[in-house]
């Protein structure tokens, strides 16, 4: 991006920031906490204008080793606009005392210099938000503003300025989450926190902030390298079928019903939910199948808001919208199904909504997860009446009018495995399972998995 014309005021930001720039590894996301450290404090000279080079140079010294003034630079290098967003980020004067400063300063300083840098350099997809209140309540555009940056919908950077004194920023920017390692699809990784406060009122930590966002976009750019993404974004809401609304939190997914009473209580009422959430959380091995967590609500469990069902539920996965490619992945994926509904089942309840988009994927595990519990009945239900059958029940899921445990199973047969390219043993699986001629921990010791899911597999 190059302003047309030539001479002394054409513009070469973009050739400045693709030199002095270069993108981190892929991998560099999951270096250390102290070589993160290092990273973002890697000196960069940034260009300033002459007058202000001379001006700042003078009342601070230790900047003629991190500013260069513009016309030093060789022509093709000349980036008149990056050095008037430096110049300004540098000589504006704070609000003596006021507590918006903080703010400012973190937004002009911070994301206004990954902003800018992106307006030049647009192929690393980011997005960055700030918030209005933070979960206290607190107005944080006036006292404690967050800010959260993804890259394509991977949330890996997350910082809370907190005003401490005049403009000086407790934490900032350095609070950092992304995946343990370059197949994990969801943050993992402890928090980075800033060793110090970071006090923003003079040139030379100014200066420091705007080197820091500068080694941050190339932390960025490295991670977006990578090629992992994510189907939804952290702390992002999305409306999923039937009014349903999930947010993808730290650590847990959110998810809402509204109009409960109305639209959902008629399948599954909010006290069977509550008591089957209960009843899964004491298995002997609870990570067979979704659990309701805490959250940011304390206790376990669903809860009605208003007339607004509420759960937050872990651990989270990738979604999946159709079988995996391999015979070998739709074997564990099934065998992960089989083992949630076996648990279900040893608790007296059923699913009633086995499909793929109701199974996740963990892959620092490597194994797959069955979830969403908000259809789940009695087993042995009637459901020979409306507001039945659910959409995706077929003539031969229910036995006489009753959803029952071999229905869960008949729909892994026909939502699961009729899509998915399947060997004999496969197909022989799944004539059993159409047949109710096995329960659901029976067809867990089926041969089909020893052959293609061997247990260290799984």
């Amino acid at each position: 991006m190059q302003a047309p014309g030539g001479g002394a005021w054409a513009d070469f930001t973009w050739s400045w920031l693709k030199q002095n720039l270069p993108p981190y590894g892929p991998k560099a996301l999951w270096e250390s906490p102290a070589l993160l450290r290092q990273r973002l404090a890697e000196a960069i000279r940034l260009p300033v204008d002459d007058l202000h080079a001379r001006m700042l140079i003078q009342e601070h010294g230790e900047l003629g080793q991190r500013l260069v003034a513009l016309g030093t630079l060789p022509q093709e290098l000349r980036a008149l606009a990056l050095s008037m967003q430096v110049s300004g980020a540098l000589v504006f004067t704070p609000m003596e005392g006021s507590k918006a400063y903080t703010s400012f300063a973190a937004y002009f300083i911070l994301q206004g210099m990954l902003l800018f840098i992106r307006e030049y350099l647009p192929t690393v997809q980011f997005e960055t938000a700030r918030y209005g209140t933070d979960p206290g309540g607190a107005t944080v555009a006036k006292f404690r503003p967050d800010f959260l940056c993804w890259v394509d919908n991977v949330l890996v950077f997350k910082g809370e300025e907190r005003e401490a004194g005049h403009g000086q920023l407790d934490e900032a920017l350095l609070a950092m989450k992304c995946g343990s390692s370059p197949s994990a699809r969801w943050p993992t990784v402890p928090s980075l926190r800033s060793p110090s406060a970071i006090n923003l009122r003079t040139p030379p930590e100014r200066l420091q902030a705007l080197t820091a966002a500068c080694n941050i976009w190339r932390l960025l750019a490295g991670f977006s390298d990578s090629g992992i993404k994510a189907g939804l974004a952290l702390g992002q809401t999305r409306m999923v079928s039937e009014g349903r609304h999930v947010t993808l939190m730290q650590g847990y997914v959110r998810k809402r019903i509204p109009n409960f009473e109305r639209e959902h209580a008629p399948y599954t009422s909010f006290e069977l939910l509550r008591d089957l959430y209960r009843a899964v959380s004491e298995l002997d091995d609870p990570s067979v199948i979704i659990q309701a967590c805490g959250g940011g609500a304390g206790a376990a469990g669903p809860r009605l808001e208003g007339d607004t069902y509420t759960v937050d539920v872990a651990p989270v996965g990738v979604p999946c919208l159709g079988p995996p490619a391999t015979e070998a992945e739709v074997a564990r994926a099934v065998h992960g199904v089989l083992r949630g509904l076996a648990a279900l089942h040893s608790k007296g309840f059923v699913h009633r909504d086995v499909r793929w988009v109701n199974v996740v994927r963990l892959p620092s595990e490597g194994r797959w997860l069955l979830i969403d519990l908000e259809h789940a009945g009695v087993e042995g239900c009637d459901c020979s009446r409306p507001p039945f059958p659910l959409r995706f029940w077929s003539d031969h899921t229910l036995d006489g009018g009753r959803y029952t445990a071999a229905s869960d199973l008949r729909m892994v047969a026909e939502q699961l495995m009729d899509w998915a390219r399947l060997g004999p043993r496969g197909r022989a699986l799944q004539q059993q399972l159409m047949e109710g001629a096995l329960t659901a921990a029976e067809a867990c010791q089926h041969d089909w998995f020893a052959e293609l899911a061997p247990a260290d597999q799984r």
